[in-house]
């Protein structure tokens, strides 16, 4: 019954209709390694998982059936596949979905695997590695990683003015140019929780305590971190900042992004931009921000433990990694292979990403978190920065926030 609320309740995280198409490789034979992956963007990254994948069965003899999904249908498409007869062995799973199918006995505890392999948690980013974490498992691989910086446009923001501070931040945006935003906003939803995390960590906050027993995000530092959100959408006229590719187009100073985000942007548009790390809340302060990036995971179900171990190993080589985190503009969470090649034109500014990775924070390794997260949490934040709502008072934002935590503790008890 658990598995059926848990699988239920995953769908509807997703907010995502439909199926994705599942593209073979290799054998479909119910004797094959069953391995499903998102799908590469482009029909060439397509054609190189593929080709890897094909090196990994002539180099060990074992049979893989790759199921590429389209990464928007995956987690329906995953939910589905359990209660069907043909799971997946080994699988991507979003982050925060750990927790969710850990709890619940659909993940295989994986510490068998870095003990066999010779790996460490120190290998991994910290915040990678935590998002694999579940009570006193580990419940999944980290392969590759991302977090959010800041992009500036250098026709309103020099290297020098970079803000230091959330008071120099806000000071930028008091000096704008009148036809301009001071950034181009958290977008809706889940984005807006995920982003939020990086306004909360700055603030001194967080979404949850360290046990994963309490919600937290409505405390002190969370009405802060809203606060500030509020008082920069202020800074920021809706006609600029949801104008079409408003940071490409020069409609805003600034834009929050990650490391995909570098070459869409410098290879899609003239602007002039730079990026540097989130700003502490204080000059001086620690810069955080959160996690993003695909895990790995091995199905309790699966017969064929061993050789999605072997695959998962294959997978995290230098050279195999290294092609994944181009399919998906991230970077490999062994930080051993979390480089950046001299040579390429954007080389500086993903530079800054690998090294806003070093405190990365992970979403709380709770069932239930990405329902709260898409759900309660943004529910309050959209609220907090609707247009109308610009003299909003601090008890106010507490007050949004409270019954989002209220909601979220509710729901969260409910799934123990």
């Amino acid at each position: 019954m658990k598995k059926m609320i848990t699988v239920a309740l995953a769908a509807l995280m997703t907010g995502a209709v439909g199926f994705g198409v599942l593209a073979g490789c290799g054998n479909s034979d119910s004797e094959a390694l069953s391995f499903w992956a998102y799908e590469p963007a482009s029909s060439a990254d397509i054609a190189g998982l593929r080709e890897l994948i094909a090196d990994f069965e002539e180099e060990t003899g074992i049979v893989v059936n790759l199921n590429l999904v389209a990464k928007d249908n995956y987690n329906t498409s995953f939910n589905t596949s359990l209660v069907g007869s043909r799971k997946p062995d080994v699988a991507y799973l979003d982050q925060p979905l750990i927790a969710d199918f850990a709890s619940d006995g659909t993940l295989a505890e994986l510490s068998s695997f870095y003990t066999q392999y010779g790996y460490a948690e120190d290998d991994f980013f910290a915040g990678a590695y935590d998002t694999v974490t579940y009570g006193d498992g580990v419940y999944g691989v980290p392969l590759t990683i991302t977090s959010t910086v800041l992009f500036y446009n250098k026709e309103y923001v020099s290297e020098d003015e970079l803000p230091a501070s959330w008071e120099e931040w806000l000071a930028l945006g008091e000096s704008r140019p009148s036809d301009v935003a001071l950034f181009d906003g958290i977008g809706n939803g889940g984005y807006m929780s995920w982003y939020f995390q990086a306004f909360l960590s700055n603030a001194g906050g967080y979404l949850m305590n360290e046990e994963g027993t309490e919600v937290t995000f409505n405390g002190e530092q969370g009405v802060t971190a809203a606060q500030m959100l509020r008082d920069m959408y202020n800074l920021s006229p809706a006609t600029y900042r949801n104008a079409t590719n408003s940071f490409g187009n020069g409609n805003s100073m600034f834009k929050l992004g990650s490391s995909s985000d570098i070459e869409t942007i410098g290879d899609g548009f003239t602007i002039d931009f730079g990026v540097t790390t989130f700003p502490p809340q204080t000059e001086g302060g620690t810069s955080y921000s959160n996690i993003g990036g695909e895990n790995l995971v091995i199905l309790e179900s699966s017969s064929k433990k061993e050789e999605a171990m072997q695959l998962i190993n294959y997978l995290l080589q230098e050279s195999n990694v290294k092609k994944i985190a181009e399919y998906t503009g991230n970077f490999a969470a062994l930080k051993e292979y979390a480089t950046v090649d001299a040579d390429d034109p954007y080389a500086e500014m993903k530079q800054v990403v690998l090294t806003q990775l070093e405190t990365a924070q992970a979403r709380p390794s709770v069932a239930g978190w990405l329902y709260v997260n898409d759900n309660y949490l943004a529910t309050a934040l959209e609220s907090i920065l609707a247009e109308g709502a610009e003299n909003i008072s601090s008890s106010e934002i507490k007050g949004y926030l409270d019954t989002a935590a209220q909601q979220a503790t509710t729901y969260i008890g409910s799934l123990r």
